[in-house]
């Protein structure tokens, strides 16, 4: 939580952080600025001290939404740095940090973030670090300040998510009544003057429906059938048309275009009918699920819950990434992620993470198993809270039946 940087600073003799804010803004930037509405700028948060918004003069109104002290870059004349430095345009953005460090009283041990490409930002880091001797750029490669200040969520931020959750719930159950309401003819689902309907009819009709309730489809919906649906991150071909009794992942993980916050959820279909093969799987990959979720509490390892899921997997002799991970069948992937201002962040449900579910993470419990040779494919995910209190809460009510009837199937 927001209310941890201090904190977390002072355990690795942080003196500052400097979020760079660019066109697209990082999950670190929403973080720090409320997700105000800006196009570039920067975030000085000196340890000890409240964050400094510095921003572009013709964003001073949505600079004021981030309830930040805010300064206009303007008092810093980028053009005249650019001048002095004959064009030099590094040597002037350099220049303009060293500016605003030290209006910021801020020197020491600083770290940096932002979404710059890795070349170019080796070249300003490199220049920054010889500009000022009494600064030092420290990089974090793994479990930064920030991913671990946002890997505990506060109340506001979970009613944030819940919300985003409750239109993304409402979007499935459209599709689904959708899908419903059309007919079965030789074994596809058609529209009432015979039409078959295709995956892309569907997938433009979750768009439609996200953005009516103000959500953005920023990484790709999956909405995947028969052997689609076997390998976990397909996001399925827009031709294909929707085939009866073949199996359907819908993985939905839309971003609220307010606050920029993620929900992620899962659910698995067969239209008319369910294969008994599908049914089996199907049964497997609940049973873990539910077990999972019964297994969850306050400060249980992560690594916990993947090691449960798998043991019951492996006893039911379906690989596991312990007993093979080159396996393309079987359970073969982790349990989850966190979820908030990145579709997937911190913590990891992995057996090979030393991460905790603390009071306020938030994250998704999604196991799955696969058989692309069989063209077989299911997997469940609701998207969970620990709430401060310690309560665990599901954010996702969805109903979890496989089956969707369709008329004349």
């Amino acid at each position: 939580m927001q209310q941890d940087l201090d904190h977390l600073m002072a355990e690795r003799n942080l003196d500052a952080l400097v979020v760079i804010i660019d066109e697209k803004p990082s999950a670190n930037s929403l973080y720090l600025t409320r997700a105000a509405e800006l196009s570039g700028g920067y975030v000085v948060k000196p340890r000890g001290r409240s964050p400094i918004l510095y921003h572009h003069a013709i964003e001073a109104g949505g600079a004021a939404q981030s309830g930040l002290e805010t300064r206009s870059l303007a008092n810093f004349n980028l053009r005249q740095l650019i001048i002095e430095a004959n064009n030099d345009r590094l040597q002037a953005q350099t220049r303009l940090i060293d500016l605003l460090l030290n209006d910021a009283g801020v020197s020491g041990r600083i770290s940096m973030y932002g979404t710059t490409e890795i070349g170019r930002a080796f070249a300003w880091l490199s220049a920054l670090a010889a500009s000022q001797p009494e600064v030092e750029i420290v990089g974090e490669f793994h479990r930064d300040v920030l991913t671990v200040a946002r890997e505990t969520k506060d109340e506001h931020e979970i009613a944030a998510i819940r919300d985003v959750g409750r239109r993304t719930q409402e979007v499935m159950a459209v599709v689904v009544d959708f899908l419903r309401h059309q007919h079965a003819r030789e074994g596809m689902l058609v529209d009432e003057v015979g039409v078959p309907i295709t995956v892309g009819d569907i997938k433009r009709l979750i768009r439609r429906e996200l953005l009516d309730r103000g959500l953005l489809d920023t990484e790709g919906t999956i909405f995947a059938i028969g052997l689609d649906a076997a390998i976990p991150h397909n996001s399925g071909k827009p031709d294909d048309p929707l085939r009866l009794g073949q199996p359907i992942v819908f993985d939905i993980f839309p971003r609220d275009l307010r606050t920029g916050y993620y929900f992620d959820m899962t659910r698995t279909f067969a239209l008319g009918h369910a294969p008994l093969a599908l049914q089996a799987m199907y049964g497997d990959v609940l049973d873990a699920f539910n077990a999972a979720l019964i297994a969850l509490h306050p400060e249980i390892p992560t690594a916990d819950l993947q090691t449960l899921v798998c043991d019951l997997f492996e006893a039911r002799d379906y690989p596991t990434p312990r007993t093979d991970p080159t396996s393309d069948v079987g359970y073969i992937h982790s349990l989850g992620h966190g979820i908030g201002l990145d579709v997937h962040e911190a913590p990891s449900l992995s057996d090979l993470s030393a991460e905790i579910l603390s009071p306020g993470a938030v994250f998704t419990i999604e196991p799955g198993l696969y058989d692309p040779h069989a063209g077989l494919g299911v997997r469940i995910e609701d998207t969970v809270a620990i709430a401060p209190d310690g309560t665990v809460q599901s954010l996702t009510d969805f109903p979890k039946d496989l089956v969707i009837p369709v008329y004349g199937a």
